[in-house]
Order: structure tokens, then sequence, then C-alpha cells
């Protein structure tokens, strides 16, 4: 009879554990399966224009994109940070199992041709754990509420940004003229229509 007891609470105990484990790997399939998205097309029209070429530096757009990420993580989006260094670099906490696990991504910009800006990953820092790039895109892509003119791609390990599809006062486009991090150099388009 003893031992009859001891077997069932083997086999119970043997399920629980199968039980957790099996809703672990749900956890990290629903949440890791990158989605393949496609980038907007551009929306600058062949209408005629003036152009107005503005350069910047790191620190006047790191005081700009601080002040854009505090607008959007004011709509219940988790907190962020994005800081200009010689990469584009994104921080953040990501919680796990009651544990806030931080997060470092490094990505490099790149100028498409139509003036917009694709940020190509370079590098991942997850803690210790070595997860897929795109597995943590997808994360933040579904956790965080980004406008409507930045499109996350973890299937490519993208993040696109559609300049050109900013809004802007009477219409006018913006693009990116040159973007080198490393050499400090900086420069957009803005394009008004005529």
């Amino acid at each position: 009879m003893q031992e009859k007891k001891k077997n069932i609470w083997k086999w119970l105990f043997l399920i629980l554990a199968g039980v957790n484990v099996g809703l672990i790997i749900l956890f990290f399939v629903l949440v890791g399966i990158p989605q393949d998205v496609q980038f907007p097309e551009s929306s600058i029209t062949s209408q005629s224009t003036s152009d107005l070429v503005v350069q910047s530096d790191k620190d006047s757009l790191n005081k700009l994109i601080d002040r854009s990420v505090e607008h959007y993580q004011s709509n219940g989006s988790f907190e962020y940070d994005v800081d200009l260094t010689d990469y584009v670099e994104f921080y953040t906490d990501i919680p796990i199992f009651d544990n806030e696990v931080p997060l470092k991504m490094t990505f490099d910009p790149l100028p498409t041709e139509d003036g917009n800006l694709v940020l190509e990953q370079k590098s991942m820092e997850l803690g210790k754990m070595d997860l897929p790039i795109s597995y943590i895109l997808n994360f933040v892509n579904k956790q965080t509420t980004l406008p409507d003119w930045i499109v996350i791609n973890p299937k490519k390990e993208q993040i696109h940004i559609a300049l050109d599809r900013i809004e802007t006062y009477e219409d006018m486009k913006l693009q990116v003229n040159k973007i080198s991090l490393k050499e400090d150099d900086i420069s957009f388009r803005l394009l008004i229509p005529d």
C-alpha cells in the first residue's frame, strides 16, 4: 500500500513537471515566432518640391530622440532608451520569471534609396542568455507601442524608420541625406511642397 502511494506521487510530480516544461516551451514559441513584415513604401510623390538640408550631430539628435521616446512611453508601453554613439543603441529590461533581465541591442543605421532609414542588427546582449535576435525583436515588437512610421521586421533582424511618413507641418517630408555616426556627420533633407 505504501509503495502505491509513492508511485502516485511520483507520477503526479512528473505530470506537473511536464506541464510546466510544456508551458515554458509554448511561451517561447508564441513570443518568438518571427514575423516577416513588409516595410512601407515611400509616400513621397513626384510633385514639385523645394528642399532644405539640415545638418545635425549626435547630441542634438539624442535630445530629440529622448523627447520622442518619452512621448510614446507615456502611452502605456514598457520603458526603453535609445542612444546614438558610433551605432544606434537600444536599452530596456525584459521581465522573465519575476526578474528584470537587461537587454542591449546595437544597430547600424543605413539610409535607403528613398531617403528612409534601416537599422540593421549588429549585436545583442540579453543578460547571459544566448537567444536568437529575431525572438527578441519579435518580443519588443509585441510589447511596445511604436509610431506607425517605425516598423520592426524580426525575420530580417531590421527596423525600418519611414521618415517620409512622419507627420510634419504643411505636408513637408523628411529624408536622410547622410548619416555617419562614427564621424558625427548627420544631415537630412526637408522637402517642402511648392
